[in-house]
């Protein structure tokens, strides 16, 4: 997919963009489509380890902590990862 959409980007920048932008929409829409069709399913499912460890003890990324170091000192609110 990147190589051909390279290629395609040296005969034509705009058409590439174009079916990179196809692609994608087409991504949303299955998705879209999938989460209706087992919305329930899903509901049921516990979360996967790595979400519920992001969300409960805040990201593993080195600047979330200076970020929200940087929040505090200012006086603004802690922003949820």
């Amino acid at each position: 997919y990147y190589f051909a959409l390279c290629f395609l980007w040296l005969m034509s920048p705009t058409l590439s963009y174009r079916f990179s932008e196809l692609l994608e929409t087409h991504a949303v829409n299955t998705y879209g489509q999938f989460i209706d069709e087992n919305e329930e399913i899903l509901k049921t499912l516990p979360p996967p380890y790595t979400a519920v460890e992001y969300y409960s003890f805040g990201s593993t990324d080195p600047y979330y902590s200076e970020f929200q170091t940087s929040a505090v000192s200012s006086g603004k609110e802690l922003r949820r990862p």
